[in-house]
């Protein structure tokens, strides 16, 4: 059938093949972004696990191996003349193309988009947080996938934008505190770390990983352990992490505000233990 291409009216070879995509369609997909330091992907063995198990709980066919992906990204980064630089380098995995509707076609094509692009670390600057009404389903298949389907996040994002915060807290069904809009969450209550476990309903990022592992090396008490708004009242200090920011200081949860700066005395002793295990992938 022909089709219309934002204002071209066009025959179906002329279509891009995205256009029948059910990554664009159907939000079927899944992608990572990962930091590029100076030409190395960081932490690109755990990234990689986390598409393939994504790809496998989904079942789209994605057999391209570890080295053949890094391989990729690091021609992608030198094309982009960005390999001595901090650089985002994101993989987008869908099923591809096929025929209308929602049942899974017996033969699958995915379409694998690698994209790269440098990028300025915001993390320094704490942030505002404001607690949404998105609530998170922690029981939902697809929670601790990352999927292409971020329209929770983009509402939770905008809510707290709309009134003047950086960032969105959002709660699950049981009213307990999962993640921010793109990141993970964690509070410091007497002198402990303490984050929202998995079953919560919160993705298990790469960097909630390697805090927990880094701060664990040096001795720093750290939890997965549920929590509650009101637990924030008793916080002291709170951070949040992802791939690409890393460890940022969080300023306040709406009227809730917490120390940072040299007042941030844990949060800066895991800063110092993930800059350790950090370096340790240049070696």
């Amino acid at each position: 059938m022909n089709l219309f291409l934002n204002d071209q009216l066009l025959a179906p070879t002329a279509a891009s093949p995205l256009c029948f995509d059910r990554g664009l369609l159907l939000g079927d997909g899944l992608f990572e972004t990962i930091r590029a330091e100076n030409n190395t992907l960081l932490f690109f063995e755990a990234h990689y696990e986390r598409l393939k198990q994504g790809a496998l709980a989904l079942a789209i066919d994605f057999t391209l191996s570890a080295l053949e992906l890094k391989n990729r990204c690091h021609q992608l980064l030198a094309a982009n003349h960005l390999e001595t630089t901090i650089a985002s380098v994101r993989t987008t995995l869908t099923r591809g193309c096929a025929e209308r509707g929602i049942d899974i076609p017996k033969q699958q094509n995915p379409t694998l988009l690698i994209q790269a692009a440098a990028y300025t670390n915001a993390s320094a600057k704490p942030k505002s947080v404001y607690i949404t009404d998105i609530i998170r389903n922690e029981y939902s298949p697809i929670i601790r996938l990352k999927t292409t389907n971020y329209l929770e996040l983009i509402l939770a994002k905008k809510q707290a934008v709309d009134r003047g915060y950086d960032d969105g807290l959002m709660l699950n069904t049981q009213g307990a505190i999962t993640e921010l809009s793109t990141a993970n969450i964690f509070v410091v209550i007497e002198g402990a770390i303490i984050t929202p476990p998995l079953k919560d309903g919160v993705l298990p990022g790469i960097m909630r990983q390697e805090i927990i592992t880094a701060s664990r090396q040096v001795d720093i008490d750290i939890l997965e352990k549920t929590l509650y708004p009101e637990d924030l009242l008793t916080a002291s200090e709170c951070f949040s992490s992802n791939s690409l920011i890393e460890i940022q200081p969080i300023l306040s949860i709406n009227e809730h505000r917490f120390a940072t700066g040299t007042e941030a005395i844990v949060t800066q002793r895991v800063i110092d233990a993930y800059i350790e295990r950090k370096e340790s992938h240049f070696s």
